[in-house]
């Protein structure tokens, strides 16, 4: 891919936070360079803090991002996890990575599970929902002092990640504290870190970059089938009783089938294909896929 100036093109699409950390996030995972270095950079400068740490396994050091985002105009608000090191082009034959954001803007209880099963060990912020519960078992009957260092230190640095300063809460050293508002503040950590984003938002979202990157001769040219695998790839899902989850749960022809959709998350390629088809008509996408690639023909090069 060619280098572009990403702060131009945030300036010219006035992108959202969501724009401008997906639009950062496909130039950071082409990048021969410190791919995690250029995400923080790109986004520093314009606005967005990345918070970038590390998990630990069994001979091995992992990266990954952080950043609390508030976006009015997808109606996102939540911390949400980024990671690079599994989401890199592997080579320049490579053309499946466009195909996959699993691990792009998700919630803290997806990657509990990816790390579970890699096992990798998050010590930055760790089992927060554990770490509310027992801030409020012991703090708020009067024993604060019985709250491990390392969960003060991962509530200090969630609160960093959030505003952008720590609580500043000390180890052993309750004093001067208004116990019940810092409380409060934890609580509204924990459900930040769990506020899943919907298939929707994400389709309209990949739409929405995959356009600009057309425009400006740094992407392919793409149709529906391309938003089809991707859904299907990232393990994104329509939102929960919306008319689209409705019509994907009517396509299911056995309630096995549904119950292994619903339940364990596995999801038959021909219903969400056909699922995406009515979602495209409803909203109006496939028209717009279809008169920006009729009048762009001819100017694209390959991301």
């Amino acid at each position: 891919m060619e280098s572009i100036n990403f702060d131009s093109i945030v300036k010219k699409y006035d992108l959202s936070p969501m724009e401008k950390i997906m639009l950062s996030f496909d130039v950071a995972r082409i990048s021969k360079d410190n791919c995690y270095g250029m995400f923080e950079q790109q986004l520093n400068n314009n606005d967005i803090e990345v918070y970038t740490y590390r998990l630990y396994g069994n001979r091995v050091i992992h990266s990954r991002s952080a950043i609390y985002v508030e976006d009015d105009k997808y109606n996102i608000k939540g911390i949400y996890f980024f990671d690079l090191g599994w989401s890199l082009k592997k080579d320049v034959l490579d053309d499946e990575y466009r195909y996959i954001y699993n691990y792009f803007a998700k919630p803290k209880s997806y990657f509990d599970k990816v790390d579970k099963i890699s096992g990798l060990d998050d010590y930055f912020i760790g089992d927060f929902a554990y770490i509310a519960d027992e801030f409020a078992d012991l703090a708020l009957i009067g024993e604060y002092d019985e709250i491990s260092e390392d969960n003060i230190d991962k509530i200090n640095n969630v609160s960093q990640i959030v505003d952008g300063k720590s609580l500043n809460l000390k180890y052993q050293d309750s004093n001067g504290l208004d116990l019940e508002k810092v409380y409060e503040k934890i609580n509204d950590y924990d459900l930040l870190l769990d506020k899943p984003i919907t298939g929707e938002k994400y389709l309209e979202l990949l739409f929405t970059i995959s356009k600009i990157k057309y425009i400006e001769n740094i992407g392919p040219e793409f149709d529906l089938d391309y938003l089809k695998y991707t859904f299907y790839n990232s393990d994104w899902r329509f939102k929960e009783n919306s008319l689209y989850d409705k019509y994907r749960n009517q396509l299911y022809e056995t309630p096995t089938d549904k119950m292994l959709s619903n339940i364990y998350g596995v999801e038959n390629i021909d219903v969400i294909f056909k699922a995406i088809d009515f979602y495209a008509k409803e909203t109006g996408l496939i028209n717009n896929i279809d008169e920006l690639n009729y009048l762009n023909k001819g100017k694209i090069k390959v991301m």
